[in-house]
């Protein structure tokens, strides 16, 4: 299903079933969202398939640096758990992206294998945001 996805450890790509997905993060933002500059609290969610939440981590510079966001109880195995933190957002293009780490230690993944129908994708995606002056 695509050269980098290894058809021994990702069966399911060939038509089985998949029964168990895995860990990812998303803010809670419209795509291309437009926000107004300064300070923003920032919303999302968070799950793992093996254990609960341990923390969420968030970055505007390309995944430079990171900073670990607030989780918001509950944060139940198996159920997705919402996380928050504030950004001083600058006027212009931005891109905020999210990494998931859960209490059995899995890290969602910078990078995912390519399969052509984006089987258990899970991968730090790019969030674009619009940020418009006050």
């Amino acid at each position: 299903m695509g050269k980098d996805w290894p058809q021994e450890d990702y069966a399911p790509a060939a038509g089985g079933e998949i029964t168990t997905q895995n860990i990812k993060s998303s803010v809670s933002l419209a795509w291309k969202a437009e926000l107004k500059a300064g300070r923003q609290l920032i919303r999302g969610i968070a799950r793992s398939p093996h254990a609960a939440i341990a923390k969420v981590e968030w970055s505007v510079n390309g995944g430079q640096t990171w900073q670990v966001a607030t989780l918001v109880e509950p944060n139940l195995k198996y159920a997705w758990t919402r996380f928050e933190f504030e950004w001083d957002a600058p006027v212009g293009q931005q891109t905020i992206m999210t990494r998931a780490t859960d209490q059995a230690g899995n890290i969602q993944p910078k990078e995912q294998p390519f399969n052509m129908e984006g089987y258990l994708f899970n991968s730090v995606y790019p969030h674009p945001v619009f940020v418009v002056g006050e």
